[in-house]
């Protein structure tokens, strides 16, 4: 029998060896929940998050020369109260700043604040001589930051056309704004590992590919033939002491702008201090009558629906006609013209009798198919779709004596320049477009904006006649001033009273010309509009000679463009491909 000694040695160390037992489990449980919270503090430790800033996209120039772009610019602050000796330090940074002495001591003198700004924007370079006084202790309370900001570095230029962004880098307008999506600057989080020096050693949602800088806007603008548009405008306007002006150059065939001026232009640099009226882009935003440019529609819809010929022959009242006891005049006693020569001598009287044998349905239909009373669609904010609101509210015979020489109805620059187009580009009318691609941060291309045809406007063979007979107007009627040497010229002239209170007035008026080369295959179209000139007002003395100005510089520097481009194979800046109409 087993000992009552051996029962209790064998109760005992079965409950030592449960004990020990109990006691291991619960060392293991310790453990695992003091590594669990461990793992916890380093995941804390090592782990964060990392924001980072993606810069604005820049613009540029059809052959990528630069038109906006972001920079790095060095801001100066001050603590009044940390600031010892205001006079020496205001002395002392004075020549740094390029600012008056005066007045950052003036600003250091304000013990009251605790923030100051001293000056803003400026370059970079400025900040070594700055630290170096700050570390030498020569300045105390003195700080610094960098920060980002959008420049214009062609000024002036095309100014109205790339617009501006406000303080929080939004586009407010021009193409700042309408492809402020597509460029703007965004700011994202990164998720990353730390190693215990705080330096990044992982990003646990994949290496991040971010770029510097957003998406790039490519325009069709070309610089060079916009610098032509904006100095021939300057000159005319500031010649005929003008109060504004526009010209627009497009390629006709693709839609394409290749400049776009306005008059007075301003420094996009100084875009705040701007008067508002000065920042308006006459080009899409101003509408006026369009005058004798508008006489187009009514002879080619008569040529369209079959009803004239160009030979047709046309009294035209020996340069009076009345109307309701009110006198409509020619600018000479014209009587028996051809069609072509109403076109070329710009007649009046002509014009509202071929709108009369057209009638109002059909001429009211063409005046729409040529775009007029509908905004272009072009990629701009803010434009204005012009006023054809007398269809609706005149008499069929008021409508069918004012409207065909362009009186009562109003059009855009563009609108009319889009109208001369579909006639240059075999009756077909183009959609006008400023942007021709968006490129990433490497400049490869993500998106490329096609030539859009928007209509069928007349026939190829209505077309055809109408230019040789724009071309007439060239060679023997009002548009002689636009002839460019070597190449002929399709155009009309225009010459519009401006309306007031008390009805036309004598001494204001709008003269323009438009017209499209070379006349057998054409890929320059240009409008010129000239405000308010003084002197002289008619459209072929004050527009025609501007447009050729325009049109033979533009010659001048293709033919560099095409040596350059021979010599250097490939990088020539060649006006792209013809998209030709249904």
């Amino acid at each position: 029998m087993v000992s009552r000694v051996q029962r209790v040695r064998a109760v005992i160390f079965f409950i030592v060896v449960q004990l020990f037992f109990l006691i291991m489990i619960a060392r293991v449980i310790h453990i695992e929940m003091k590594a669990k919270t461990l793992k916890k503090r380093s995941e804390e430790l090592i782990t964060g998050e990392l924001g980072t800033r993606v810069r604005r996209g820049k613009i540029t120039d059809r052959s990528g020369r630069s038109l906006a772009v972001n920079i790095d610019t060095l801001s100066v602050w001050a603590d009044p109260t940390l600031v010892k000796n205001p006079d020496a330090t205001a002395r002392k940074l004075a020549p740094v700043l390029k600012s008056d002495p005066e007045k950052i001591k003036e600003k250091l003198n304000r013990k009251e604040r605790k923030f100051v700004w001293l000056a803003k924007k400026l370059d970079l370079s400025l900040m070594k001589p700055i630290i170096e006084m700050v570390r030498s202790g020569e300045i105390r309370g003195i700080w610094f930051e960098v920060q980002e900001r959008r420049i214009y570095p062609k000024r002036n230029l095309l100014s109205h056309v790339i617009g501006f962004v406000n303080y929080r880098g939004g586009g407010i307008s021009g193409v700042e704004k309408y492809y402020n999506d597509q460029i703007k600057y965004y700011e994202t989080t990164l998720h990353i590992y730390r190693d215990a020096r705080n330096r990044i050693f992982h990003y646990p949602d994949g290496e991040p590919n971010l770029p510097r800088y957003n998406s790039e806007l490519v325009l069709t603008i070309d610089e060079m033939i916009q610098h032509i548009a904006e100095e021939e405008l300057s000159k005319a306007c500031k010649f005929w002491k003008a109060s504004g002006g526009t010209i627009i150059v497009m390629n006709p065939k693709t839609g394409e702008i290749l400049a776009m001026a306005n008059y007075p232009s301003f420094d996009l640099n100084e875009y705040g201090t701007t008067a508002e009226s000065v920042k308006l882009n006459r080009a899409i935003q101003m509408a006026f009558e369009p005058g004798s440019v508008f006489k187009i529609v009514p002879i080619s819809g008569a040529l369209e629906e079959g009803l004239l010929s160009p030979s047709s022959s046309i009294f035209c009242e020996k340069g009076v006609f009345y109307f309701r006891g009110h006198p409509i005049h020619d600018i000479a006693p014209y009587g028996w013209l051809t069609l072509r020569q109403v076109l070329a001598k710009s007649s009046n009287i002509g014009a509202l009798k071929v709108a009369r044998t057209l009638g109002k349905e059909r001429f009211e239909k063409y005046i729409k198919l040529f775009g007029f009373g509908r905004k272009t669609g072009i990629d701009l904010p803010f434009e204005k779709r012009g006023d054809i609101s007398a269809l609706k509210i005149w008499s069929d015979e008021a409508i069918l004596t004012y409207i065909p020489f362009g009186q009562g109805i109003t059009a855009t620059p563009l609108q009319i320049l889009c109208a001369f187009n579909a006639i240059a580009n075999g009756g077909v009318m183009m959609k006008p477009h400023i942007g021709m691609e968006i490129r990433d941060s490497r400049g490869n291309p993500i998106e490329r904006f096609k030539p859009q045809v928007e209509r069928r406007v007349i026939s190829a063979r209505t077309a055809g006649m109408m230019t040789r007979m724009l071309n007439l107007a060239i060679r023997e009627g009002t548009g002689t001033k636009a002839k460019i040497e070597g190449v002929e010229v399709a155009g009309k002239t225009g010459t519009a009273q401006k309306a007031g209170k008390n009805g036309y007035s004598k001494e204001r008026f709008v003269s323009s010309f438009v017209g499209f080369f070379p006349l057998d295959n054409p890929s320059y179209s240009i409008i010129v509009i000239i405000d308010e000139p003084k002197g002289k007002h008619h459209g072929g003395d004050v527009a025609a000679p501007v447009f050729s100005a325009v049109g033979r510089k533009i010659l001048q520097y293709e033919k560099v463009r095409g040596v350059y481009a021979k010599a250097f194979a490939g990088e020539g800046n060649e006006i792209e491909g013809v998209v030709s109409g249904p």
